[in-house]
């Protein structure tokens, strides 16, 4: 678009049309000469092509668990692997664009039922499970009360702040990109799990890690699959 179009769209959009055109949007860079190859986190390049493919291939949308408890070693290189992806695609970015995360437990052994903050040496109490007498208005009480969920948190005001065009398509490209990571982990570890909306925001605590404003936009649901 040239320059002598950008009053008509001002015209149009009004004021937030200055913020969009001026603002810096974000895109993979690319060596023309060589394949695009994704970085990974470390305990995926462990694995070979024809083992990603058949992880991914193989992979299922599970929505039912037995009672049975995740290991809490486990868990703990499950949340490491979710992290350091994160890491790794917002790296570019600024600090908004990454996450805090929490971890609903209500079935991992080693620790309590309850819900934990995940800050890479291990899991960090800060609240209650979901009260069951509310689970009707969690969205998807099933997925919320599996063994294990992750929910990756974002203050998205900040992130549109900081790029009003691409801001939340960055947030859930990257939750989503880390969450799948992770799953594809858990794989490994003969876990299954799937992703969702998440819980409804109310439920979870508003003064716990990222500040009031944080949001999750996106869970992992994880445990044994039912038969």
């Amino acid at each position: 678009m040239s320059a002598s179009e950008h009053p008509m769209r001002e015209h149009l959009l009004g004021e937030a049309a200055r913020a969009i055109l001026d603002s810096r949007s974000r895109t993979l860079a690319r060596d023309e000469k060589k394949p695009f190859r994704p970085a990974l986190a470390t305990e995926l390049t462990a694995l070979d092509g024809e083992e990603l493919h058949r992880l991914a291939a193989g992979r299922r949308s599970v929505r039912h668990f037995t009672t049975d408890p995740l290991a809490l070693t486990d868990v703990l290189r499950i949340c490491r692997v979710a992290t350091e992806a994160c890491g790794l695609l917002s790296s570019s970015g600024p600090p908004a664009h990454r996450a805090t995360w929490l971890v609903s437990a209500s079935r991992v052994e080693g620790v309590e039922p309850a819900l934990y903050a995940y800050e890479g040496d291990g899991l960090h109490r800060v609240g209650e499970l979901v009260d069951p007498r509310v689970l009707t208005y969690a969205g998807q009480p099933r997925l919320i009360t599996a063994p294990c969920v992750l929910h990756p948190r974002w203050d998205l005001a900040e992130a549109m702040t900081s790029h009003p065009t691409d801001g939340y398509l960055n947030v859930l490209t990257t939750a989503g990109g880390a969450l799948y990571s992770a799953w594809l982990f858990a794989l490994t570890l003969n876990l299954s799990g799937c992703l969702f909306r998440g819980a409804n925001p109310a439920l979870l605590p508003g003064s716990g890690p990222g500040g009031p404003a944080a949001h999750p936009v996106l869970a992992l649901a994880l445990g044994h699959e039912a038969s």
